[in-house]
């Protein structure tokens, strides 16, 4: 892909995910990509009474809500279209929120799909709401997690690597996302069994050879990885540290006033629930920054 043409916004209606719709816009005209926005009427309207509802009885309570939702998301969009001159296509549907998401992404060939971090159904502070956490976990293309309202387009973001398809999707993703953009490759290594290694007396020295090598590993790594992914050198700083990767990349991003993070997720089948990665769920939930997920090419999530 050699650009952004296609970008799909989720938006719940609530005040918090105006900002996903405010980034929307603004990334839509920069990048002179088509935007589409939906919202999605669960289907299962009657879900706070006690018990499922029937499809006879959610039906006409569904449809209740079809009309004034397509208001909401035409006013939000005319506001926003006010102040960026950008078109955007709206679609309200009934359906299971984060399936119906995905789907219509694929109906429409988004390249992009860009959800809010707080309101209902979406990222709380403390943990991964179910309906964006699924999203990321199922969704099969780039997702924008927005977690701050929009003051301008993307100009520091930071890319932890841990050399895996999925970095590189992500990172490719990000460029193409914020191609005038300064970016910080962060790889993180560990020593298994450092505090159990070595002789007293000569653990120190032993130690000491251990980093040199993995860190001069890892900078020969980082710069395949950059040869791979045909970067522009002249605006990418690198840096390698040791500990643990999720505590390092949230202490990087601070110190470096990221603006977004680019990070890989992996899915693992056969379990009962896709696995974001244990590094990828932490920063996620714990970061101020706007997040990038990006998956290997050949994940595919079937919903049902």
């Amino acid at each position: 892909m050699s650009r952004i043409k296609k970008i799909l916004v989720a938006s719940d209606l609530s005040k918090r995910t105006e900002y996903a719709l405010a980034r929307a816009f603004l990334l839509a005209g920069e990048l002179n990509a088509n935007l589409e926005a939906l919202h999605v009427v669960p289907a299962s309207g009657l879900e706070d009474h006690s018990g499922p509802p029937s499809s006879e009885e959610s039906e006409p309570f569904v449809g209740q809500l079809m009309e004034p939702a397509q208001k909401e998301l035409g006013r939000q969009v005319s506001v926003l279209g006010g102040k960026i001159p950008v078109q955007a296509n709206i679609h309200v549907e009934p359906g299971k929120d984060f399936v119906s998401i995905i789907r219509y992404a694929r109906r429409i060939h988004a390249d992009l799909i860009i959800i809010g971090a707080h309101g209902k159904g979406f990222i709380k502070e403390a943990f991964l709401g179910t309906t964006a956490e699924r999203i990321i976990r199922k969704g099969d293309r780039p997702i924008l997690v927005v977690k701050r309202p929009p003051e301008a387009t993307y100009r520091r973001v930071l890319v932890p690597v841990d050399f895996s398809e999925a970095c590189r999707e992500a990172f490719r993703h990000a460029l193409l996302l914020a191609p005038g953009a300064r970016f910080h490759i962060l790889h993180v290594y560990e020593i298994r069994g450092e505090k159990r290694a070595g002789i007293p007396g000569t653990k120190k020295d032993i130690m000491a050879m251990y980093h040199k090598m993995a860190v001069e590993h890892a900078h020969d790594q980082i710069d395949r990885f950059l040869q791979e992914c045909h970067s522009d050198s002249r605006r990418i700083e690198k840096s390698v540290e040791n500990g643990q990767a999720a505590s390092q990349i949230l202490k990087k991003a601070l110190q470096w006033r990221a603006d977004l993070i680019a990070i890989g997720t992996h899915g693992r089948t056969g379990l009962p629930h896709i696995l974001l990665g244990s590094v990828a769920e932490h920063v996620l939930r714990r970061t101020k920054c706007d997040i990038l997920t990006g998956r290997p090419e050949v994940f595919r999530f079937e919903p049902v």
